[in-house]
């Protein structure tokens, strides 16, 4: 199932998207590409009181060598969290851009589930764009 949202009902300080999707196997197998081995996504939750949409976690896969390397992440999710959950995705062409991406989004959206930083990519040594760690 996709959810069209509104800036109205989406919040944080992350670029807009128009589209998320219902984080359920058949939703995952229907919307992501199979051959996604590195990207990165952001989990959303409605907040039954005030309707909004909320990032609730931020993740990535990087250098996944299954051909359902995003696939496969997402579905690791599912029941995670109570509620109804909703997700979408963004392709890197390399592990260093999806690590990249998922600080840029973890500083930006603050997501609630995210306890800590994104972890460094295995071997590198590569610092968070926004704050250096």
């Amino acid at each position: 199932m996709t959810i069209n949202l509104i800036w109205d009902n989406y919040l944080g300080l992350g670029p807009h998207k128009e589209n998320v999707y219902s984080l359920d196997e058949q939703t995952i197998d229907f919307a992501v590409p199979s051959n996604i081995s590195n990207g990165n996504y952001k989990i959303f939750q409605q907040n039954p009181t005030d309707k909004l949409y909320y990032v609730i976690y931020v993740g990535r896969v990087a250098d996944r060598t299954t051909d359902d390397g995003l696939k496969d992440r997402l579905k690791e999710h599912i029941g995670e969290w109570p509620g109804s959950l909703y997700f979408d995705y963004e392709a890197k062409n390399t592990s260093l851009q999806a690590y990249h991406q998922e600080c840029v989004d973890y500083h930006n959206w603050q997501p609630i589930y995210n306890s800590v930083h994104p972890a460094k990519l295995p071997n590198r040594n590569d610092p968070c764009p926004i704050c250096g760690q």
